[in-house]
């Protein structure tokens, strides 16, 4: 019972730091508002940098404490969650999701080849410094290609009826972040002590509990930009979903640099890296078989997270004794 309580709170704290990461978010949006950058750039490099708080904290945490296993499967369970789960949810309840209205088509191209980077390092189970060097170098380079296509993404964001100040906004985006990682150290230690008390890998634990439950808050987000709420601005969606996937490469790179690793579980590497190279190719091809990712689509990818995790839960092992060992 005290591992599943334990398995419980790691799921709580996961879903506190996804929600403290909303109010990041916002006061960041709002600042964007109000010196008028445009919208796409807001939403894929600061909402996705202040979404993705909660991952760098981790992996900052998990390097210090000697369990950088813990925010690996958080980093590799965060890609394969956006870009299956949150993605599909958006195209199910958009009924379509564009990206050519977002991101020209080469841009978009190398962001899936820099969410993809890590795959070859990974294979042999070791991430060294040099790697985790080439993956920040990676993320610098792509960061100055969007410098020198700036012109290409001239719309600006609308202000219209802002509350409170620029000061406030700067005020909660610091306390915020604060919180991020007060909350991001508690869940390194239960993560442990949970993974421990289950007996699992606490691989599995960053896979499938730290990396749904931080992002867990953002579905509310993407419905209603999806839905209802900003039927114009459907590229914010977009935006903010490649922006947080994107910046996990980097992360995992500052990991390394701080503390290189070993994964004791090829075969559970092997299969997580298997699954982001067929996540990454079914992605270039829905998106750009008819310029947009349909509903039926979106229910793939959403299939395509299910399969994952029954996998990682040995759900398939189960029915199937000896086709899965």
């Amino acid at each position: 019972m005290g591992g599943i309580y334990l398995a419980g709170l790691v799921l709580i704290l996961s879903f506190v730091l996804g929600k403290v990461s909303d109010f990041t978010a916002a006061s960041v949006r709002r600042l964007s508002l109000r010196f008028k950058i445009n919208e796409f750039i807001t939403a894929f490099f600061f909402l996705g940098i202040a979404t993705s708080i909660p991952e760098i904290a981790v992996a900052v945490f998990s390097a210090i404490r000697g369990v950088p296993e813990l925010s690996f499967g958080n980093l590799i369970g965060a890609n394969i969650v956006i870009l299956t789960f949150m993605i599909g949810l958006a195209a199910v309840f958009s009924g379509k999701l564009s990206v050519h209205k977002a991101i020209h088509r080469d841009d978009f191209f190398l962001t899936l080849m820099l969410v993809g980077l890590p795959i070859p390092f990974i294979l042999n189970g070791y991430i060294s410094r040099v790697e985790g060097l080439v993956m920040m170098v990676a993320y610098g380079y792509f960061l100055l290609h969007f410098f020198w296509r700036r012109r290409a993404y001239r719309k600006q964001s609308k202000a219209t009826h802002l509350r409170g100040t620029v000061q406030r906004d700067i005020a909660i985006f610091l306390v915020s972040s604060i919180v991020l990682l007060i909350v991001s150290y508690v869940l390194v230690q239960v993560s442990l002590t949970a993974a421990a008390a289950l007996g699992i890998p606490i691989l599995v634990v960053g896979l499938l509990m730290i990396s749904l439950g931080t992002n867990v808050p953002e579905v509310s987000f993407v419905l209603n930009q999806a839905s209802r709420r900003y039927t114009k601005d459907k590229d914010i969606v977009t935006g903010v979903l490649l922006g947080n996937v994107v910046l996990n490469t980097p992360t995992l790179g500052l990991l390394a640099l701080i503390r290189p690793f070993s994964i004791g579980n090829l075969q559970m590497v092997w299969v997580s890296a298997a699954f982001l190279a067929v996540v990454l190719y079914a992605t270039w091809v829905f998106f750009l078989s008819e310029r947009k990712l349909t509903r039926r689509e979106g229910i793939l990818l959403l299939l395509l997270y299910a399969l994952f995790v029954g996998y990682q839960l040995g759900l398939f092992s189960r029915l199937f004794p000896g086709s899965f060992s």
